[in-house]
Parts: C-alpha cells; structure tokens; sequence
C-alpha cells in the first residue's frame, strides 16, 4: 500500500511539472502582429526575431510594432570588467531590423547580449557554456593529480567496504523496506 501511495504522489508531481513547462513554452510565443511570426516577445512592442553569434559578432533580428529605441549591450562584458560595447538603434514600425554588436566570448565559450526597451530589459544567450569544461581556465598538472587521487581514494575505500560487506551478508536474507 505504501508503495502504491509513493509511486501515485510521484506520477501527480511529474504531470504537474510538465504541464508548468507546457503552460511556460505557449505562453513564450508571440502572438502579435503578422511581421512578428515566428519571434520571442522581449516587451508588448518588440521583438526578437533570431540570435547569432559569429567569429566575435553577435546579429539580431528584431522586429517593433511601433517606432521603439532599443539599447543593446554585451552581456559578456561584465565579466571582463571595465566599458562595456552598447549600441543605442531606433526600429522603425512594422520592419524587421538587423543589428551587429560585438561582443565578448567568456574562456568557457559562453557569450550573451542585453536588449533594453522603455519597459523592460532582456537577456540573450548566444552561445552557451562548454559542458566539458567544470573549471575556468586551461587544465593545469595539478588538475590532473587531484582527480587521480580522487579516483584512487574511492577506489580504495569502496571496494574493500563492499568486499567485506558482502562476505557478511552472504546468506542471509536482509529485508531493504
């Protein structure tokens, strides 16, 4: 019974998580204007229509509905300390404009820019980090002796825990729940 009860509390919370994130991606879909289709809404009056990022230079794609002053930024910047690259650009109504800005690519290859409207402030992931890389910087010797004895101390404290372990319970019968 108990396991029965576990296993219906488990199925109810993944259903509601996942009617959250179904909730969440249609409500992210722009339903405005016709010159918007296919966009991510950044505010009620302008939005992102594509992101790159290519050799250093982001491009983006914006659309406006109406004549909107946007501020785009490098994300990356603050990261790196000191002035960060920004452009002020004017979208005219009902046209889609392509903006460059140059921006910066953090060691771990994350880069990103901010959009600025009148109404909110919006942020844009161009490349995300490389997964492969859990330390910033170059692997270093020391690097790889740490993770050697780490390896090796598992290893010598799992194994002879489970040998013996396993020479003590052998035939007798233990109950897990």
């Amino acid at each position: 019974m108990r396991r029965i009860i576990i296993f219906a509390v488990l199925v109810v919370a993944t259903l509601a998580v996942g009617t959250g994130v179904a909730v969440a991606d249609v409500n992210n879909e722009s339903s405005g204007p016709q010159g918007s289709d296919g966009c991510k809404a950044i505010d009620e009056e302008v939005y992102l229509c594509s992101a790159s990022l290519e050799n250093g230079t982001a491009t983006l794609e914006l659309y406006a509905d109406s004549r909107e002053s946007v501020l785009i930024y490098d994300a990356g910047g603050f990261f790196k300390g000191g002035e960060i690259e920004q452009r002020t650009h004017v979208l005219d109504p009902g046209d889609r404009t392509t903006l460059e800005l140059p921006v910066t690519v953090l060691e771990n290859g994350q880069a990103g820019v901010g959009i600025k409207t009148d109404r909110t402030v919006y942020g844009q992931e161009l490349q995300e980090a490389d997964p492969r890389t859990m330390l910033p910087g170059e692997a270093s010797t020391s690097d790889i002796w740490v993770a050697t004895a780490t390896t090796v101390s598992i290893f010598v404290v799992a194994v002879p825990i489970s040998y013996f372990g396993a020479r003590r319970m052998r035939g007798v019968i233990r109950r897990v729940f």
